[in-house]
């Protein structure tokens, strides 16, 4: 038997880990591993899979996309997706992608619900243009709403060197599962000078994790009891 610390235990542990799925860890992982079938990685009490990718002009291609798990289990719960979605300046077309996942909440003793989504974006912006992203949340049950957020950022010369962060914030009926789709993470350098770019270089998306409606009020029955047996000692 080999030592735990040994390098080809190390290397054993990776594979089985890579064979069931990729587990949480702080170490970004490429998407082009996510792209392939049965392959996850978790965040949390969620579950992020079914990974698709397709980018069109001057986006990276997705060995350059890397995935990252945020957040834990007392907090938001999401994924940090790192690449340069960028439109370069010269040729007057813009770039685009589009990002794909599904998005599971794990079984827990505690029933809980996904009820809110949050997205933020870096974004990129030090000459004329623009960059937008548009994401799609679809719970995955018949007769499901579709929900959308967007968030976008410009610059035409009033905001030079524009660089930042803008977020929005959308709340959703409780899911337990929903099919997350950023169909359209656009680009456009509009000033003609090739060493312009616009886009962005990180997107940020966390899901508020609270418990159901019906466990929460046992919970909040369970709490009232406590204090109530406290009070007549």
């Amino acid at each position: 038997m080999f030592p735990l610390r040994s390098p080809l235990y190390a290397s054993v542990l990776a594979a089985v880990l890579f064979f069931f799925g990729l587990t949480s860890s702080a170490q970004a992982v490429p998407l082009t591993s996510l792209l392939k079938p049965g392959t996850f990685i978790d965040s949390g009490l969620l579950r992020f899979d079914e990974f698709s990718y397709e980018n069109h002009g001057d986006m990276d291609a997705p060995e350059l996309v890397d995935v990252e798990v945020m957040g834990g289990v007392d907090t938001d719960h999401g994924i940090l997706i790192r690449g340069n979605f960028l439109d370069l300046g010269g040729d007057r077309t813009p770039s685009s992608a589009s990002i794909s996942y599904r998005v599971t909440l794990l079984d827990t003793e505690v029933k809980s619900a996904i009820q809110g989504v949050g997205m933020a974006a870096d974004f990129l912006l030090p000459g004329l243009g623009y960059a937008d992203l548009n994401g799609s949340f679809l719970a995955d049950f018949e007769g499901a709403k579709l929900e959308v957020l967007q968030i976008s950022a410009h610059n035409f010369g009033s905001s030079p060197d524009a660089r930042g962060r803008e977020s929005n914030y959308l709340e959703l009926p409780s899911n337990r599962r929903l099919n997350v789709v950023m169909d359209r993470v656009d680009a456009f350098s509009s000033s003609g000078f090739a060493a312009d770019e616009a886009g962005v270089t990180l997107i940020e998306q966390t899901f508020t994790v609270v418990p159901e409606p019906q466990t929460a009020f046992l919970v909040g029955i369970g709490l009232f009891g406590l204090a109530l047996a406290g009070s007549r000692r």
